[in-house]
């Protein structure tokens, strides 16, 4: 009977509670990782009748707040028009345009833009070597939008008009 009147002023004094520091389950809460979006608008690069493969997305490199307790990239959606894309349904260079980050290939396919027109599209997928793209983010906060293309020995002209775009990133933070 003492034992469990004890116990209960213990309880009723807070001294029996789950976050006490050691307790795995405070631990484990203060590990737990949280999803984060983060989107930046740019201008586009303005490139007239440009070479495909390395052509500039972003005028400049994208910049992104607060990237440092990301710990993984689970999607990246852009936004972006191209003139001239050859990626419509049946074009020549259907599937062979990519979204590239600071260089790095996503893998993220930039199909639908036709041929003779200046295309919007929004473009979604999840981004092959996550992890180096994140570390690049991480570095300096920034990430360069270009365009890689599959078959650079056959050259793909188009052109990024300078309007406006986004770039999303979503992935998952430290709590």
């Amino acid at each position: 009977m003492t034992r469990v009147i004890i116990l209960v002023i213990m309880m009723g004094l807070g001294l029996l509670t789950a976050g006490l520091p050691g307790d795995d389950a405070a631990e484990a809460a203060k590990r737990r990782l949280r999803n984060v979006t983060r989107t930046a608008s740019f201008l586009q690069a303005g490139d007239g009748s440009v070479d495909a493969n390395g052509a500039l997305i972003s005028n400049e490199p994208i910049a992104f707040a607060n990237v440092g307790r990301i710990v993984r990239l689970t999607q990246i959606s852009i936004i972006v028009s191209i003139n001239d894309g050859d990626t419509g349904p049946g074009e020549g260079d259907e599937n062979e345009l990519t979204l590239a980050l600071d260089g790095i290939d996503t893998g993220i396919k930039l199909n639908g833009f036709l041929n003779n027109q200046t295309t919007q599209q929004t473009i979604s997928g999840v981004p092959a070597n996550a992890r180096q793209i994140l570390a690049a983010l991480k570095a300096d906060g920034k990430l360069e939008a270009t365009i890689r293309d599959a078959d650079p020995a056959v050259p793909q002209a188009l052109s990024v008009p300078p309007y406006y775009g986004s770039l999303t990133i979503e992935g998952k933070r430290r709590a």
